[in-house]
C-alpha cells in the first residue's frame, strides 16, 4: 500500500475521548500510549465545553499563522519568524487535535455537534464502537475489539487533519516539489524523521526543507535535494553544527538530505514540549 503523502504541517497537542461508558473510557486510556495526554468526557455536552474553552486560544493561533502568510508573502524571513511563533505560542500544546467518539450502544455515534457546534474545530475525527454516519465527516473508524490497533489508526487520522492545517498556513507545494517526496520509501523515511510525537515541524518550499522544532527545544534544518545541486538554506539563522549528506529513503530515488542544527535564541526551556508535559496530568477527566 503506498503511504499517505506526508502532511507539510505537523504540531502536538491533546486527545478527547467522548464515550458514557467508564470502561469503554478506560480500555481507549489503555489502548492509547501512556505518555500521551488525553482527557475524557462523558456525553458531547462536556466534550463540547472543554472544546469551547480552548476556542480563543485556537483563533489567537490561526490570526498568528494568518501572519506568518503574510510575513512570506512580503520576501520577509519566513524561518526566524516560525521559531518565534512557537516560541511564544505555547498553548498550541494544549489544542485538542483528535476527538474519539463512542455512541455506548453499538449504532451510529451522532458526531455532528463536532462539525456543527464546535466554532471551527478541525481536528481529526474518530469514531469507536458503531459505524459513522454518512452526512458527518470521520477520519477513522476502530472496533472495540480491535482497539490495539487505536494508536495506529488516530495516528493516520491526525496525519489527515494536519494536510487540512497546512492548507490554511503553508498551502500546497508546487507539483515538481510534491512529487519529489512521494516516492514511497521516500515518504516513509521522511515520516519516521518529521512525524515524532510532541515535535512541531513545517515543511517548506522556499527554499525547500523542512523546520522541525523537537520536544527538548532542538532546532533542525532538513534541507532536501539532488545530491549534485547546491542546498538553499533559510535566511535569519546561525547553523552550529552539520552532518553529511544523506539518502533520504533509497538513494536510487536521488533525494538526499542536509540536516542542520540551528541556533535559536527565542525558544527557551519554558517553551519546549518536555516542559509542558511535565507539568501535566497525562489522564484527565471532564466533568
Amino acid at each position: 500500500m503506498h503511504p499517505p503523502d506526508i502532511p507539510l504541517v505537523g504540531q502536538p497537542g491533546v486527545i478527547l475521548v467522548v464515550h458514557p461508558d467508564s470502561g469503554i473510557r478506560q480500555a481507549i486510556s489503555d489502548a492509547l500510549p501512556a505518555e500521551w495526554v488525553v482527557t475524557f468526557a462523558q456525553d458531547e455536552k462536556t466534550a463540547q465545553r472543554a472544546l469551547r474553552l480552548e476556542h480563543s486560544f485556537r483563533v489567537a493561533h490561526e490570526h498568528a499563522r494568518a501572519e506568518l502568510v503574510a510575513h512570506a508573502a512580503r520576501g520577509a524571513e519566513l524561518v526566524p519568524a516560525i521559531l518565534r511563533y512557537w516560541a511564544k505560542y505555547t498553548e498550541r500544546f494544549e489544542l485538542t487535535r483528535a476527538c474519539i467518539v463512542g455512541s455506548g450502544t453499538g449504532h451510529e455515534p451522532d458526531i455532528s455537534w463536532l462539525q456543527d457546534r464546535t466554532e471551527g474545530w478541525e481536528g481529526a475525527r474518530v469514531v469507536v464502537d458503531g459505524a459513522a454516519r454518512n452526512d458527518v465527516h470521520v477520519d477513522a473508524t476502530v472496533a472495540l475489539d480491535d482497539l490495539a490497533h487505536l494508536p495506529a489508526r488516530l495516528i493516520d487520522a491526525l496525519s489527515v487533519a494536519d494536510h487540512r492545517l497546512a492548507l490554511s498556513w503553508v498551502g500546497e507545494l508546487p507539483p515538481a516539489l510534491r512529487e519529489t517526496l512521494s516516492f514511497p520509501q521516500v515518504t516513509i523515511a521522511l515520516q519516521e524523521r518529521l512525524r515524532r510525537w510532541g515535535q512541531d515541524y513545517v515543511i517548506l518550499a522556499e527554499p525547500f526543507g523542512a523546520l522541525t522544532l523537537q520536544r527538548d527545544g532542538g532546532v533542525r534544518w532538513l534541507a532536501f535535494a539532488e545530491r549534485h545541486m547546491h542546498a538553499r538554506l533559510p535566511e535569519g539563522v546561525t547553523y552550529v553544527q552539520e552532518r553529511a549528506w544523506q539518502p533520504l529513503g533509497d538513494s536510487d530515488f536521488g533525494v538526499w538530505t542536509w540536516e542542520l542544527q540551528c541556533e535559536s535564541a527565542s525558544i527557551k526551556s519554558a517553551s519546549t514540549y518536555d516542559t509542558w508535559l511535565a507539568s501535566q496530568q497525562r489522564r484527565h477527566e471532564w466533568s
